[in-house]
């Protein structure tokens, strides 16, 4: 959603500043007004509306201008992780931190392998993706609810950023190799 959002923003910045580049060229008579209004259907320009209309223009190409530049700045969140606004700056926390978090909490876990884990930035917050094989014998249900828990209390408890989802996809189910005597 957000980049549908920035490249509309981008989109109408562009409109509004082509038109006021046109504009302001009809304005000062770089560009012929005449072969202008035939096409538009535009007669009988007089001086209050052009002195209107390029006051409306101007500041419609500031607009545009100004929404280019903070089409980049639309929220706080960075590609790839999220920035935190603190009292002395900010930190910026990459999505390889939040992994490497929920990597170390899924390796308490002797019953559970994790594969891989995935973590995406949303507008509604921080969603964990677990992808794990369990050990035979694990009652899935009990394993995966606590891992779920203190996966969302450590990040929270690292970072202070509230994690909304942790999904636990199983894969498949693993056996020990013992030694046999």
């Amino acid at each position: 959603m957000k980049k549908f959002l920035r490249t509309m923003i981008i989109i109408f910045s562009l409109i509004v500043v082509a038109v006021s580049a046109v504009s302001l060229c009809l304005i000062t008579d770089l560009i012929d007004i005449t072969s202008v209004a035939k096409v538009v259907g535009f007669l009988g320009a007089n001086e209050v509306r052009v002195i209107i209309s390029f006051v409306v223009f101007i500041l419609l190409g500031v607009l545009g201008l100004v929404c280019i530049v903070a089409s980049d700045t639309l929220t706080s969140d960075i590609k790839g992780g999220v920035e935190l606004s603190l009292d002395v700056g900010n930190v910026h926390i990459s999505n390889q931190t939040f992994e490497n978090i929920v990597l170390n909490v899924a390796k308490k876990y002797g019953s559970l392998k994790t594969n891989r884990v995935a973590v995406k930035m949303t507008e509604n917050g921080i969603l964990v993706d677990v992808y794990a094989y369990v050990l035979q014998d694990t009652v899935i249900s009990d394993i995966t609810e606590k891992l779920q828990k203190d996966i969302k209390e450590t990040v929270l408890k690292q970072t202070t950023v509230e994690v909304n989802n942790v999904n636990v996809k199983v894969k498949g189910i693993y056996e020990l190799n013992e030694p046999k005597n």
